[in-house]
């Protein structure tokens, strides 16, 4: 990959003898190379800086960035309930019948499926209406036999 910029033909073959000119030349001119800004002479001997000393722009910015952590946190909050608040259900209630059975037709969900997955649904919600009825006396009660079953077959 190429700049654009070249140098001359020959350039570095008589660069020493051209450095060493102008080295010979600034040294016999005496070049003044200061800036031309100047620092009086007791400048710096009366100069103190007081470390312990704490800005109070130090202070408001910690200050600042503690309340901006904060509503940021309560912000997250609220979005958060905003969107946990919002409920991803639809309402069919305006949705014709005819609209309804259309789109089922239409889904080539025969009626054995629907059959198989209302008994599994039934099976399901018996399941946990009989687990509702289990108190837990009888669980530990199931455990603890199941435990000395296991003991007594060891032995």
């Amino acid at each position: 990959m190429k700049s654009g910029f070249q140098l001359p033909d020959n350039y570095w073959n008589d660069f020493e003898k051209k450095l060493n000119k102008r080295l010979h030349e600034a040294d016999q001119e005496k070049l003044d190379i200061s800036s031309g800004f100047s620092v009086p002479d007791t400048y710096f001997s009366n100069f103190k800086v007081n470390v312990e000393a704490e800005h109070p722009i130090v202070k408001y910015k910690k200050w600042l960035a503690i309340a901006a952590i904060f509503i940021a946190l309560i912000s997250l909050g609220i979005i958060q309930y905003n969107l946990s608040s919002q409920k991803n259900t639809v309402d069919f209630s305006s949705v014709e019948d005819k609209k309804i059975y259309q789109y089922i037709d239409n889904q080539y969900i025969s009626e054995e499926v629907l059959d198989e997955y209302s008994k599994v649904s039934k099976e399901r919600f018996q399941l946990e209406d009989a687990m509702q009825d289990i108190k837990d006396e009888e669980i530990l009660s199931y455990f603890d036999d199941q435990l000395n079953d296991l003991y007594a077959y060891e032995n």
